[in-house]
């Protein structure tokens, strides 16, 4: 009888052990689900951030189109008034400019130059407009979203300060009109 007591708290003791190993087992599988869902949170948040970053700058490049777009519609319309005003310059000093071109001697060298810097800025900024018009917004957008940075600090201040050469142009321009 002793040994068979023996025997039988022996046996309890193994089953014991082996419930103990399976709830340490156990455990250690919650927590290393546990450790997996935060590892997925924080991923998660991640993503959350990068996509509000995205959408910031969609935004903004939204916001930048429009721009664009105003500009484009501010120097095509002092485009037409330049050359309405110099047709309307060109009439009525037609006869008067050459006769006093002959009373003085002069070309008019500074005002066919100031012409000439007009016409060449205007082409360039038409070539622009066109450059722009045809890389269509689409592909920017895609770009941006495969890239998955930002735009470098060199390349915002550049196109900063091409946005404000353009407006000075375009102030300037209104200002000549």
């Amino acid at each position: 009888s002793l040994k068979f007591k023996l025997a039988s708290e022996t046996s309890k003791a193994a089953s014991q052990r082996d419930r103990i190993q399976q709830l340490q087992n156990d455990l250690i599988k919650k927590n290393d689900s546990e450790k997996e869902l935060l590892k997925r949170q924080r991923l998660h948040q991640q993503q959350q951030e990068d996509l509000q970053h995205h959408q910031s700058r969609l935004a903004n490049m939204a916001t930048l189109e429009a721009t664009v777009k105003q500009q484009e519609k501010v120097i095509e319309k002092m485009e037409k008034a330049l050359d309405s005003k110099l047709r309307e310059m060109n009439k009525q000093s037609g006869d008067k400019r050459l006769v006093a071109k002959k009373q003085r001697g002069e070309t008019g060298h500074r005002k066919e130059e100031m012409e000439l810097a007009l016409a060449a800025e205007n082409t360039r900024l038409r070539e622009e407009l066109d450059r722009i018009r045809q890389q269509p917004a689409a592909v920017i957008i895609q770009q941006s979203a495969q890239t998955n940075v930002a735009l470098p600090v060199e390349e915002r201040l550049s196109l900063l300060n091409k946005l404000e050469k353009a407006e000075a142009r375009v102030q300037t321009l209104e200002a000549q009109v």
